[in-house]
């Protein structure tokens, strides 16, 4: 009712002492609190939050149940077409999705702690999804269990950092067809295939910590058709491959720290033009292995 009444510009208080069983759609440019963390639940019937406005700003919210499917991605919170829209502090829990943006500009998704007790994996989605975006800021979010910890496709000009993602069924961060992006500083643990960066360019890595990230198929950081990019002041902590670069291109990886992990960095054929210079390695059962002798990478220090 607070919804429908409301003017752009308001703010709606929302008390917790009780569940809210309500799903609904925010088409003003308000700004929706909630004090003590009131609980909305959509009952698993759909989206329990969608943002058809710009300017809105969403804080202070436990959001729960989305619906699940196996043929379409429900979200606890949804935005699509919106620019300078910001969800800070709020917790999702049980949502097959959390938050999904899709053609948003400058939107800030900042200080929430999300994870899901999804295990079904036709049903599991991201913690959070942005789709064919740009200037994204995602900082300082806590996320737990989910398949992918931040999924990012065709999102450009983007920010991500302080984020502590542990325990994803899959990759902690993952890009595909992203460019011209920054993550720094952030923590990804025991995620089972780490962090993957793929078919970008112009990506910059530094200050992050891979660590035990381990498994068949698991890498703390995996790198796939990437070209003019910065690997750089990182730690790879035992992790079964460190770092693997496959058909990196112009990458410069430097200062970079890469201890007690099964292999340090595997550098495969498809590479080159690639600067690998000044990283410590320490402890790793094998420390640096390409499958080539002759390759147009510089490698030194």
């Amino acid at each position: 009712y607070a919804l429908k009444l409301a003017r752009d510009g308001d703010v709606i208080k929302v008390y917790s002492g009780k569940v809210y069983h309500e799903r609904f759609k925010i088409t003003r440019r308000i700004t929706l609190t909630g004090v003590g963390n009131p609980v909305i639940d959509g009952d698993q019937k759909g989206n329990v939050v969608e943002i058809k406005a710009d300017g809105v700003t969403v804080k202070g919210l436990t959001i729960i149940n989305s619906a699940r499917s196996s043929n379409f991605d429900f979200c606890g919170l949804f935005g699509k077409d919106v620019h300078d829209v910001t969800v800070r502090n709020c917790k999702f829990r049980a949502n097959q999705f959390s938050i999904m943006f899709q053609n948003a500009t400058n939107c800030t998704i900042s200080g929430n702690n999300i994870s899901s007790n999804i295990t079904f994996n036709p049903l599991m989605g991201n913690a959070i999804h942005c789709w064919k975006s740009n200037n994204m800021t995602i900082t300082r979010n806590m996320i737990g269990h989910n398949r992918d910890g931040i999924y990012l496709e065709f999102v450009n000009h983007s920010h991500i950092a302080n984020n502590h993602i542990n325990g994803c069924d899959r990759y902690g961060l993952h890009f595909m067809f992203s460019h011209y992006n920054v993550y720094e500083q952030n923590y990804f643990s025991r995620n089972k295939a780490g962090v993957a960066v793929m078919f970008a360019h112009h990506v910059t890595m530094l200050d992050n910590i891979f660590e035990l990230n381990e498994g068949t198929s698991s890498y703390g950081l995996l790198i796939k058709e990437l070209q003019y990019s910065h690997i750089m002041r990182n730690k790879f902590w035992r992790n079964t491959v460190g770092l693997m670069v496959d058909g990196g291109s112009d990458l410069a990886v430097k200062h970079n720290e890469i201890r007690d992990n099964g292999w340090g960095i595997r550098l495969i054929s498809a590479s080159n033009n690639d600067t690998i210079r000044a990283n410590n390695f320490q402890g790793n059962t094998f420390d640096f292995t390409t499958n080539v002798s002759y390759n147009h990478n510089f490698v030194d220090g």
